[in-house]
């Protein structure tokens, strides 16, 4: 007989692109699709970009379960700061405990912001209070005493639990007392008075509407006497008059008055009463007009008086003055003459003037000044050094360098004038003005003040320094085509080159201005008389 084997071999052929062959944690070769997972070393991970779902068909996150998760074996940390949290639908993030907390906790207590803070308590302090030191707040409850509210001390205790317990009215005497009990009789004399003033009450029961009265032995009850009484009073000058059932008495109101003073206080006595003081005096004030006086005394104004009565001054016969004022003569002031003006006060002469030597006066006429002769002051007759020019006919000009007026004149070396120089000016159609300038050789000096007007006639003129020569100052007549004043006044100085002194002017902008006729220069020697 023969026998026949088959022998079936099975091949298992695997794709790395469709499954693994691994072996679980039961020793049994398993599959694992591997489209959507990767085998590492012993990790495994899920290759698909999707999400994986637990318990659900349509995850919405990388891994969404609907059940409990557990986690074991999670080690401890002391160092992070973050922990886990989810929203309502279960989606786990994590999260700061100080974010999570805001809006929820106690940021500061009593003015504290220590994270771990403490509770003290203690006795300071006149009632109770907290006080913070750092992280700790001490409750203060001080002990009770005359001047503190707080807690009531054992001792204290142990006294008001020993005082009276117990009253009872037990014995005739008014109060009896052991340690603890006080005894009183509430029906002996003490309470219901059997007595007025050493004088019997009597014991009878009264009735609504009666009265004590003293019967001529005791005090007993009385209806009250049916007689009407009429009582008034009236007074004439210092006299009282009392009437009682038509009967009158009269009185003195005031059988004495007196007044004390003491420094600004001053009391009333009346009738043996004395007053509180009042102030004398509350205001007092001086006000003077010209030579008159007045004074308010408490808001009532006197009369006014002269200050100054009478007033003389009178040379006495050493050579002093003496000043009488209301008939008080001051004491006498010695008058010593020298320097420009010597001599006694009857007889005084000047012979200088500020040290200058003053010559003879005899023979001056009628208009002479004093003039130095380089030696003295003499008699002189005054030379006139002032002159004047003024334009004739519109200045204008378009030019924005400083174009020269005919308003001029001529300055020697070593020679100084004051110069004014008065007009009016306009632009045409610009809002942007003119100005000014002082042509003069170049050793000159120059200093003064212009007054410019500004975009209307009634605008007050604006100062304006005038500092350096061949230099335009500031622009002025900022309105277009209106016509305003100006004025400048300077000391001029040469020092060097003769040549002249002129007006210039220039448009800050390329269009019209003009200096109007009747625009007039002065000029005076400032060293001539």
């Amino acid at each position: 007989m023969k026998y026949f084997f088959i022998l079936a071999i099975f091949f298992c052929i695997t794709d790395d692109s469709i499954a693994q062959l691994v072996i679980n944690a039961k020793g049994t070769k398993i599959l694992v699709d591997s489209s959507k997972w990767k085998i590492t070393g012993n990790n495994i991970y899920y290759k698909n970009a999707g999400n994986v779902g637990i318990g659900t068909i349509l995850p919405t996150a990388q891994l969404h379960t609907t059940s409990d998760v557990r986690f074991q074996g999670i080690g401890t940390n002391t160092t992070n700061t973050k922990i886990l949290t989810t929203d309502l639908l279960g989606n786990v993030t994590t999260r700061t405990l100080s974010n999570l907390l805001i809006g929820s906790t106690i940021s500061s207590l009593n003015g504290s912001t220590n994270s771990s803070q403490t509770f003290a308590t203690g006795t300071t302090g006149t009632s109770f209070n907290i006080v913070t030191t750092g992280a700790e707040h001490v409750f203060n409850l001080p002990i009770a005493s005359a001047t503190n509210s707080g807690a009531l001390s054992t001792a204290n205790w142990t006294t008001f639990n020993n005082k009276i317990g117990t009253l009872t009215a037990a014995t005739t005497a008014a109060v009896s007392t052991n340690s603890i009990t006080a005894t009183i009789n509430n029906t002996g004399a003490y309470w219901n008075a059997n007595q007025l003033q050493g004088n019997n009450i009597s014991t009878t029961a009264p009735t609504t509407g009666q009265i004590l009265s003293w019967n001529g032995t005791a005090w007993a009850p009385q209806e009250i006497s049916s007689t009407t009484t009429t009582n008034s009073m009236s007074s004439t000058n210092n006299t009282i008059t009392s009437t009682v059932n038509g009967i009158a008495a009269t009185a003195n109101l005031v059988n004495s008055i007196s007044n004390t003073s003491a420094a600004n206080n001053m009391s009333t006595t009346i009738n043996g009463i004395t007053s509180t003081p009042v102030s004398i005096i509350n205001s007092i004030s001086n006000t003077s007009s010209t030579n008159s006086l007045t004074t308010t005394v408490n808001g009532i104004q006197g009369s006014s008086v002269n200050i100054i009565n009478s007033n003389t001054l009178t040379q006495n016969g050493t050579n002093q003055l003496v000043s009488t004022v209301n008939g008080i003569a001051n004491t006498a002031l010695t008058i010593n003459s020298d320097g420009d003006v010597t001599g006694d006060l009857g007889a005084t002469v000047v012979s200088q003037i500020n040290g200058s030597p003053l010559g003879t006066t005899t023979g001056a006429t009628s208009g002479q000044v004093l003039g130095w002769n380089g030696t003295a002051w003499a008699p002189a007759t005054i030379v006139n050094n002032t002159n004047a020019a003024m334009l004739s006919a519109n200045f204008t000009t378009s030019s924005t360098a400083a174009a020269s007026t005919n308003l001029k004149f001529a300055i020697a070396a070593n020679e100084s004038y004051y110069v004014r120089i008065e007009g009016t000016a306009s632009k045409a159609t610009s809002s942007t003005g003119l100005k000014l300038a002082i042509a003069a050789p170049s050793g000159c000096t120059i200093s003064g003040e212009a007054f410019l007007g500004g975009g209307a006639l009634n605008t007050a003129l604006a100062p304006s320094l005038i500092s350096a020569i061949n230099t335009l100052g500031t622009a002025f007549a900022t309105a277009a085509a209106v016509r305003v004043a100006f004025s400048m006044t300077f000391l001029v100085t040469n020092s060097s080159t003769a040549g002249n002194i002129t007006l210039q002017a220039a448009t800050v902008t390329s269009n019209t201005a003009t200096i109007y006729a009747g625009t007039r220069m002065s000029w005076t020697k400032a060293t001539g008389l």
